[in-house]
């Protein structure tokens, strides 16, 4: 389990990265906004490093597979995510 602690002044949030990733563009996106304010740089790594592996699975399955449109998406998404992580 990938677990992705967010700490702010008065609390924290804790995510299993592998139940929340992929998931739609607009979660993605704030969810990367309080990981990137508020979480360590060993846990941005570590996300980091999850979702490239992600892709890496995705990316081999449009090219091997008959259901391209579907995981064409998802390799899109994936790789939306990665780019909010880094901004």
């Amino acid at each position: 389990m990938l677990e992705i602690t967010i700490n702010w002044g008065n609390g924290q949030m804790k995510l299993n990265a592998e139940n929340v990733f992929p998931c739609n563009l607009g979660r993605a996106k704030r969810l990367c906004h309080l990981i990137n304010q508020y979480s360590s740089d060993e846990d941005k790594d570590k996300l980091r490093a999850y979702l490239l592996k992600q892709e890496k699975v995705l990316r081999e399955k449009v090219e091997n597979s008959d259901h391209k449109k579907t995981d064409e998406t998802k390799l899109h998404k994936c790789l939306r995510i990665i780019e909010f992580l880094d901004n």
